[in-house]
């Protein structure tokens, strides 16, 4: 799976126990996590092909758990200096040399620094930063400090629970409540799921733009990852 907030290559261990070419040369301990910080990941070299692309000598990294259905997942990174163009409607992803025809889509400013790309979005009146997260397949999951600064818990309805899974097989609990309105520069979307870590301070730093919304809209990552061109499709 293409993963916006990761960088490199990461496979599953189910993944790379069929890959006999595939040499680990050492292990990290202390792996952060939403479960925590005491996991610990192996990592070796490898060669990845993607179409007409090919990385030899390429760190790979070990994880539990990858995206429904993937093996692993890979980064913006391994694209640097190209468009990547993310069109969820025709199930493509294409990489370009220059932007396309921007007609109809409008320019969100990016920030953050290596893999991470944040958004600034409106939650109804409160205007926050949000990673750009492929890798989570819900709307929106909210960070402890801007949940409890704004007491959202409180103040969102509230209607349901569920349970969420890291890379490395830690299960959360998390709460799902709705967001009247969201802003996403001029678009707007309404009653939006919402994910939080009710009383785990601490747990969630960064709030995430999951793949629920991501797939509503036909993504333009500029060359230099400075801004976002987007135009709503569903």
């Amino acid at each position: 799976m293409l993963h916006t907030a990761e960088s490199g290559l990461t496979l599953t261990e189910e993944t790379t126990a069929r890959l006999h070419d595939l040499r680990f040369t050492g292990t990290v301990s202390g792996v952060k996590s939403w479960g925590g910080n005491a996991n610990n990941a192996r990592y070796g070299k490898g060669s990845l092909q993607i179409g007409g692309l090919r990385w030899d000598s390429l760190t790979v990294w070990e994880d539990q758990r990858s995206g429904h259905f993937t093996d692993g997942k890979f980064g913006l990174d391994l694209f640097a200096h190209w468009v990547v163009d993310v069109d969820f409607a025709r199930r493509v992803i294409v990489l370009r040399k220059h932007l396309p025809d921007t007609s109809g889509f409008q320019k969100l400013p990016l920030s953050g620094t290596g893999s991470e790309h944040f958004v600034n979005l409106g939650c109804d009146t409160l205007t926050h930063p949000f990673l750009i997260h492929s890798g989570y397949s819900g709307a929106l999951l909210l960070d402890d400090a801007f949940v409890a600064a704004h007491g959202l818990d409180r103040t969102l309805q509230v209607v349901g629970e569920k349970e969420l899974k890291d890379s490395f097989g830690h299960v959360l609990k998390v709460r799902t409540a709705v967001l009247p309105v969201l802003h996403i520069g001029t678009d707007t979307l309404r009653d939006v799921p919402v994910g939080f870590f009710q009383g785990v301070i601490g747990t969630q730093r960064i709030s995430l733009l999951g793949g629920d919304i991501l797939r509503r809209f036909h993504l333009l990552f500029d060359a230099d990852r400075r801004y976002l061109w987007i135009t709503r499709t569903s």
